[in-house]
């Protein structure tokens, strides 16, 4: 009888924390799905059911605003696989992945984490988070690229506390907060996509606030230029207690 040496039990491991089926992994190393469950057990995943009623607007627009800013879908219906990834640094965003789990299990979800490098994984197996979430993240091609689009439409102008979640979400993910003594306090959110550039403007002035577009050049030859979407200074300290970002918060603390 075959059996599965040392390094192939260390990959079904590892791929089974980043979320592959057992199906998969027994196409992958032709083995039955009970021998590679016994390897696994302990670290299979089940998928949670997400009841986007049981957290609030603004935690629901927030899962929204991080999945634009950093989140992907592993989305393979044949084998049953519905895992969503978001990804953070793993030095500097603990404290904002811990929150995101906080969120989620609180949804009914069950994430698990998983790092490599200077990344930490939060993922978590749930159809009903997948459906949720492209309800108001679409996909959209921009100069022959494969981008994500905030599905402003769906986001109503009477809903303000989910859309300044979205707007946290995106802040804390692919934005930045700092304060000096120069420029004073400063809210950036950068992305490749000009759209999503664009939308994020929108947004930000569906909520009564002002926000420029910076175009950012890349200094090495072939490397895409990224957008900076900057929210005037004034908007940020007026709605500071709405936004709730963990980036913001935390500069201000500091203030």
């Amino acid at each position: 009888m075959r059996k599965l040496n040392k390094n192939q039990v260390g990959e079904i491991i590892k791929d089974t924390q980043s979320g592959v089926s057992l199906s998969q992994l027994g196409s992958k190393f032709r083995f039955p799905k009970t021998t590679i469950y016994y390897h696994v057990k302990e670290f299979c995943r089940k998928m949670g059911r997400f009841d986007e009623m049981q957290i609030s607007g603004w935690e629901r627009g927030y899962l929204v605003g991080f999945f634009i800013g950093d989140g992907c879908l592993n989305f393979r219906p044949k084998y049953w696989s519905y895992v969503t990834k978001f990804v953070f640094n793993a030095k500097t965003e603990k404290a904002i992945a811990n929150f995101l789990v906080a969120i989620l299990s609180k949804a009914g979800t069950k994430p698990w984490t998983a790092t490599g490098g200077y990344r930490l994984n939060v993922l978590v197996s749930s159809k009903g988070l997948q459906g949720f979430l492209r309800k108001y993240a679409g996909y959209g091609f921009e100069n022959h690229k494969s981008r994500k689009r905030l599905l402003l439409s769906e986001i109503s102008v009477e809903r303000k506390e989910f859309a300044f979640g979205v707007l946290a979400g995106l802040i804390d993910s692919d934005g930045h907060a700092r304060h000096d003594k120069g420029h004073g306090l400063s809210v950036v959110i950068s992305t490749a996509s000009k759209g999503l550039a664009t939308l994020t403007v929108q947004l930000v002035e569906r909520l009564g606030m002002k926000a420029t577009i910076i175009r950012q050049h890349s200094g090495f030859t072939g490397l895409n230029s990224c957008f900076l979407v900057r929210i005037l200074t004034h908007s940020v300290i007026m709605n500071a207690d709405n936004i709730r970002s963990l980036k913001l918060q935390q500069v201000l603390n500091e203030i």
